[in-house]
């Protein structure tokens, strides 16, 4: 079973990856620029992170009656972002086709850095466990 599962995340992430390079050509093309790169990435994992941790915060502060203004900073700083990710595609293109490409990026980048969260915490436990036995 477990092994079916691997198949189908690597599949899926290949799916992915195969529509990220369609899409570019096609963008390419018709407005001579690429929306899927490794810039756009970067900047949607700082958003998504800082989404995921202070929507954390924001939550821990009001089972604990603390303060919640800092997670729903966190939260301002992600939109923030987002924002001018949105501004961005629009001044590439025309007002549809940004709005339409940001869906899709957001569509597109959130299993591929889901994937990288999950491996990469995955191997950092697997290097912290094993470091006390090689010393």
């Amino acid at each position: 079973m477990v092994v079916l599962l691997v198949l189908g995340v690597v599949t899926f992430y290949i799916f992915v990856l195969f529509l990220m390079i369609k899409t570019n050509r096609y963008t390419n093309i018709k407005r001579g620029k690429e929306f899927f790169h490794g810039k756009y990435l970067f900047v949607y994992f700082i958003s998504f992170t800082l989404i995921y941790y202070g929507y954390e915060w924001y939550e821990e502060a009001i089972e604990s009656n603390g303060d919640i203004l800092n997670g729903i900073i966190l939260i301002i700083l992600a939109a923030i972002l987002l924002v001018l990710v949105i501004i961005r595609n629009i001044k590439s293109s025309n007002f549809i086709f940004g709005i339409t490409i940001t869906i899709v990026q957001i569509i597109l980048y959130m299993p591929i850095l889901i994937f990288t969260m999950v491996s990469g915490f995955t191997a950092l436990f697997c290097i912290v466990w094993t470091i006390p036995f090689m010393l």
